[in-house]
């Protein structure tokens, strides 16, 4: 098969257009998806620390003044401030310090994922939650 004069060099050409087309979109999604990622984890860390924090504090007060800073703690270190998130604090039974009763920490963040630069912006609603059991050592 002979190859014209004027078709040669073209493949390496149309090679790096198509790698370009397609690794330019590829990598801002991949940044997209890890921001996401980062995100409910930083939640989900922050509510197993602040269920936890709950069950372990001597009186009911205490326990929500303590999952609060543990939060906001937790979401410090992963560069996210607590006036971002929109955490509850819920209990199976009442009072919240029964023997069995469950302790459920939930943080809700509305998260603006970057797709493509500032030309597509995506809202997503990121949720991370932790249920843990009281053991009864502070009821």
């Amino acid at each position: 098969m002979k190859i014209p004069k004027n078709e040669t060099g073209n493949v390496s050409l149309e090679f790096i257009a198509v790698v370009v087309a397609l690794l330019i979109p590829l990598t801002f999604i991949a940044g997209a998806v890890s921001s996401v990622v980062k995100t409910n984890l930083a939640q989900e860390a922050a509510a197993r620390a602040g269920a936890r924090a709950f069950v372990v504090a001597p009186t009911s007060q205490l326990a929500y003044f303590r999952a609060r800073a543990v939060i906001a703690t937790v979401l410090s270190d992963y560069g996210i401030q607590s006036s971002q998130v929109a955490s509850t604090i819920s209990c199976s039974q009442k009072p919240c310090f029964m023997r069995g009763g469950v302790v459920t920490v939930t943080i809700k963040r509305n998260f603006t994922v970057p797709v493509l630069g500032h030309w597509l912006n995506r809202h997503v609603l990121v949720t991370g939650s932790q249920s843990v059991m009281v053991n009864g050592a502070n009821s």
